[in-house]
């Protein structure tokens, strides 16, 4: 920036220097004006890139966004360890903030989660968007109902739980097709013992707890063995379950909708001269 464009965005200059200095790592950020209001709300891959195009001495393609810039006077930043946790986040603020430069307001969007009622005899995973104050557990948020639907679909079918709804399941007197393509477990009619199917549910909830180890590793010997018998369909199936899962262990850090009340959480590291502190509300 040169000199002339110094005098002329004296407060630009100096927030383009603190922009310089973030981390190329995803996360969200937030735009202040002096009295502490946030202005905008957004999420980048790269929060480093991302920041610093704001206050490059050029004016913006949209005037709204050029307005905003010119009344930034801080910007607070949060790092987060993937892309979807970014976007998570970046709608919690967002619900939280109402910050006025942010055209899509998504206060009545709410995100995905994966739900089960473990107090049933036999379980079944549910996709909802309404985290309720009952006796089941709640999965999530995930980024999209997308990658929730793929979620819910892989261990169903993966740990062969029932997907019908309860009305079904307690009317029905024989198996249904899933049973017969190996993809159910038939409780509905007895065909597995209902401890046996609790500890197939257990092992679902150890996946979307982040534990999902020992299917993973179940999965890439499949997905060798189909290639080796060049069974590539296959192969491609496992290894898209394989993608799958791991995105599901990369977005269970947000937030914990089983908690009931409100944290704040504080961190505090020192070495040698110099420190850290950070809050997290």
């Amino acid at each position: 920036m040169s000199e002339l464009e110094k005098e002329r965005h004296p407060k630009r200059s100096d927030l383009l220097e603190k922009a310089k200095a973030l981390s190329s790592t995803p996360g969200v950020y937030l735009m202040k004006h002096e009295t502490g209001q946030v202005l905008y709300v957004g999420k980048a891959k790269s929060l480093k890139n991302r920041v610093t195009s704001y206050f490059q001495p050029i004016l913006h393609e949209t005037a709204r966004i050029e307005i905003m810039v010119s009344l930034v006077s801080a910007f607070d930043v949060i790092l987060t360890e993937t892309e979807e946790e970014a976007l998570v986040l970046e709608c919690t603020l967002i619900k939280k903030y109402r910050p006025k430069y942010n055209i899509r307001l998504k206060d009545d969007k709410h995100y995905p989660y994966i739900k089960i009622s473990e107090s049933e005899p036999y379980p079944r995973l549910e996709w909802t968007r309404k985290v309720l104050n009952d006796q089941a557990r709640y999965f999530g948020p995930f980024p999209s109902g997308w990658s929730a639907r793929v979620v819910l679909k892989l261990l169903t079918e993966s740990y062969r739980l029932r997907d019908c709804a309860d009305n079904t399941f307690a009317h029905r007197s024989r198996p249904c097709l899933l049973y017969q393509m190996d993809q159910c477990s038939g409780p509905c009619v007895g065909k597995i013992s209902q401890e046996d199917y609790k500890n197939d549910v257990e092992s679902a909830i150890k996946v979307l707890e982040g534990r999902g180890k020992d299917l993973l590793k179940n999965l890439k010997q499949s997905m060798k063995i189909a290639s080796d018998e060049e069974r590539f369909e296959d192969a491609a199936r496992f290894r898209d379950q394989i993608q799958s899962i791991e995105v599901i262990t990369q977005t269970q850090s947000v937030s914990d909708p089983n908690q009931r009340i409100d944290q704040d959480v504080f961190a505090f590291d020192r070495k040698e001269a110099r420190a850290t502190g950070v809050v997290l509300q």
